[in-house]
């Protein structure tokens, strides 16, 4: 007679342990620098930067927990970076001690973003806890953590200079050109309304910080305005720091459209700020060559870059000169010159990669603002230079950079790139 095994509870621990021992076979069970920092108890204290190669396995054996101090009125933005298909990884972020969740994210993507915005009037502990979903396939994964803090995007005093313009009936007509600082929030969309003629092209650009809130673009023809994708001419969408759409009028008729400016409705943040330019009639696509790459890094963590917008032909006088991943709230102005160098100049953190007589548009002295960014259109018949205002002419070579106030942490200096354009 068979005997029954008189201990049932002993039988299934033992189950346990073989299915938990082939789970982890699929695991190369190295732990990463941070170890150990398992539980909420023992979290491992991080600044602002890029972590890559970290590992975690399912919350039960190897989960990773993170302790970040965010100062009064920023944002902290917390990612993971991951492959999903090799185990899905997510992420959450406690107050300190875990006790309340702030936000978690929790997609099937290959990245998982959380925000926590302080505005308690002091500095915060908040916890982030990165971990393998429970019902995963595989128990363990790598990834890259990323950890920004940056002021809130979304200030008391937030409309631009361009409201109200925040339905379709409202939509501000004729807007071309460029104009930067515009607010836009899940509550305060913009619009602007255009007629274009038949065969007229409309080109537009928004540029922002995609961390501080992720920024649409959407077309509509003026009768379905504001009906979202699907029902709208053209759209720019992206996961990235500048979104664009063109759209051309082949209708056989003048056509009446709106644009809308948005905040994605899975954005973590709410609101954000952006630059904006609109052309008719076929936009001047990017000019010039970049020399002198890459910039010093300035106090925004990233080198400045400079680009231009245009026509070379001279005769068509039509340049704008773009610089990008500057100090906030900083003043600079755009410097040009007929020749390259490459020097240090003393009090700076930057390399000034013109030479000979520089030219400075400080009549134009421009502010970073809360994008980081400005930007200016040339006059190509009065470019200034140490003896005066002269006029490009056909079959010369000049070339811009920016420079820009900053505080890294000392009061200083910096610059952008070189961009030198050719022109006809």
């Amino acid at each position: 007679m068979k005997q029954r095994f008189p201990y049932p509870a002993l039988l299934l621990a033992i189950f346990s342990l073989f299915l938990s021992a082939a789970a982890r076979g699929q695991c190369p069970g190295t732990d990463d620098s941070f170890e150990d920092n398992d539980t909420c108890a023992t979290p491992w204290p991080i600044s602002p930067g890029v972590y890559p190669n970290l590992y975690t396995e399912k919350s039960t054996l190897d989960s990773d927990y993170f302790e970040i101090t965010v100062p009064t009125d920023r944002v902290v933005m917390v990612a993971i970076t991951f492959s999903n298909a090799a185990a899905d990884t997510e992420l959450a972020l406690y107050d300190a001690g875990c006790s309340h969740l702030l936000d978690l994210s929790a997609t099937t993507e290959d990245t998982e973003r959380v925000f926590f915005n302080n505005t308690t009037g002091s500095p915060v502990n908040v916890t982030a806890h990165a971990f393998v979903y429970k019902n995963a396939v595989r128990d363990c994964n790598r990834y890259t953590l990323e950890v920004h803090i940056f002021p809130d995007p979304c200030p008391s005093a937030s409309d631009d200079a361009l409201e109200d313009n925040d339905d379709c009936a409202s939509a501000l007509s004729g807007v071309t050109g460029f104009f930067p600082d515009l607010f836009v929030s899940k509550t305060d969309f913009d619009y602007y309304a255009y007629t274009l003629a038949v065969g007229e092209r409309i080109d537009v650009d928004a540029f922002f910080s995609h961390l501080r809130g992720d920024v649409d673009l959407l077309l509509y023809d003026a009768s379905n305005c504001g009906g979202g994708v699907d029902n709208s001419l053209a759209k720019g969408d992206s996961t990235d720091s500048r979104e664009h759409l063109k759209y051309e009028n082949s209708t056989g008729a003048p056509q009446d459209v709106v644009l809308e400016v948005k905040i994605w409705g899975g954005s973590g943040l709410d609101c954000n700020v952006y630059d904006l330019s609109v052309s008719l009639s076929g936009a001047p696509g990017p000019i010039g060559t970049n020399y002198c790459s890459p910039a010093n890094v300035n106090s925004s963590g990233l080198p400045g870059v400079i680009s231009a917008y245009g026509l070379t032909d001279v005769a068509k006088n039509y340049v704008r000169l773009d610089a990008a991943q500057l100090p906030l709230q900083q003043f600079g102005m755009f410097l040009n010159s007929m020749a390259t160098g490459a020097v240090i100049p003393p009090g700076s953190q930057g390399v000034l990669c013109l030479s000979g007589g520089i030219g400075r548009h400080s009549q134009n002295l421009l502010n970073t603002g809360s994008s980081g960014r400005f930007a200016l259109t040339l006059d190509l018949q009065a470019i200034p230079t140490p003896g005066g205002n002269v006029a490009i002419q056909p079959g010369e070579t000049w070339y811009w950079q920016a420079w820009v106030r900053d505080q890294n942490p000392m009061p200083t200096s910096n610059f952008t790139d070189g961009i030198g354009i050719l022109f006809q």
